[in-house]
């Protein structure tokens, strides 16, 4: 069982104290395993305790509200790839993973194998650790890379998958992978979220330029999102929070976070605020996850940076010359 390191947030804060500066970006979290180039960040509604992914360790981390951090599923385990994406399905106890690899744009731990793209949806039970399901996208002469997912309210889960411009499903009925919708080509979808009724999905689109999509369930149509003149957008993390969509980009006129209010059909921003802009602790943030009213993220996922590290030193990895992993935390 490992703590937290809050030193570095409580020295910040008296060192801007005594400036008169305003305080830095909170930190709700430090994590000293630098190699860890983590993706995906889920919550649990019950416990409270947050799930941390990692791609190059291949593992995933659980963080208790009190700071306590430990391996939830070690390395490698039950044959895990890099892990992206999770949603925490509070009410079944259960917890939802992405699993991929991406060759060289993505190195995994312990795999030497650095052109297949693979990548598969698995389901742990939150109580045990236990690997209660997988499933994988197997078609021949395909690559595949999940990103990011999703829950409705019944347990269903809905997942992007971006080399084929896919969003899959799975169902408590049939439980099995089924395409639920097959997107244009040049529609790779990303970050995806439900609005709190469960009628639409909300997806973040690496169109040209890149987009926001309203896609209706029912109907399975496509719209996308009216932004304001000379607005432009990006999105790794996608958030519905009180009609408005909260995205973490990184690469946005020095944004990292910034929130999107819809108008009442969720069709048109009608105002935008940024929630935090640059900060000299970010480095390549990545996604996120809704806690009630808080929202926490990824600060240091090095993500593209590691993958030149890695092919710099010829596939060796020195986790001092990388950062620790940091945790931000935002009051919405």
């Amino acid at each position: 069982m490992r703590y937290c390191n809050h030193f570095m947030l409580l020295l910040n804060l008296l060192c801007a104290a005594a400036l008169g500066a305003q305080p830095p970006l909170k930190i709700a979290c430090e994590i000293p395993e630098n190699d860890l180039i983590p993706e995906g960040l889920a919550w649990d509604a019950v416990t409270g305790d947050l799930y941390l992914s990692s791609t190059w360790k291949r593992k995933i981390i659980k963080i208790s509200p009190d700071g306590k951090w430990q391996d939830f599923v070690s390395t490698g385990q039950d044959g895990l790839l890099g892990v992206i994406g999770m949603k925490v399905d509070a009410a079944r106890r259960l917890l939802w993973v992405a699993t991929s690899t991406a060759g060289e744009n993505m190195p995994v731990q312990g795999l030497t194998d650095l052109k297949t793209w693979k990548s598969g949806i698995f389901k742990y039970d939150l109580k045990t650790g236990e690997c209660l399901q997988q499933y994988w996208l197997k078609e021949i002469d395909k690559s595949f890379f999940f990103n990011d997912l999703t829950l409705d309210s019944t347990g269903r889960v809905y997942a992007t998958e971006m080399m084929t411009n896919r969003i899959y499903t799975i169902t408590p009925d049939s439980e099995k992978l089924e395409i639920f919708l097959q997107l244009p080509e040049g529609h790779a979808p990303n970050g995806i979220d439900l609005d709190k009724g469960g009628r639409f999905l909300f997806v973040g689109l690496y169109t040209k330029p890149f987009s926001f999509g309203r896609l209706d369930i029912e109907t399975k149509q496509l719209d996308f999102i009216q932004l304001p003149a000379n607005e432009t957008i990006g999105a790794d993390g996608l958030y519905f929070y009180k009609n408005s969509l909260i995205a973490v980009q990184p690469g946005v006129k020095k944004r990292v976070v910034t929130q999107y209010f819809l108008d009442a059909a969720l069709l048109k921003i009608t105002g935008i605020k940024i929630l935090l802009a640059d900060d000299p602790l970010l480095a390549q943030p990545s996604t996120g996850a809704l806690a009630s009213d808080r929202f926490y993220f990824i600060v240091t996922s090095q993500l593209q940076v590691f993958a030149k590290h890695y092919k710099d030193n010829g596939g060796k990895v020195y986790p001092e010359k990388l950062l620790p992993v940091l945790i931000g935390v935002l009051q919405l």
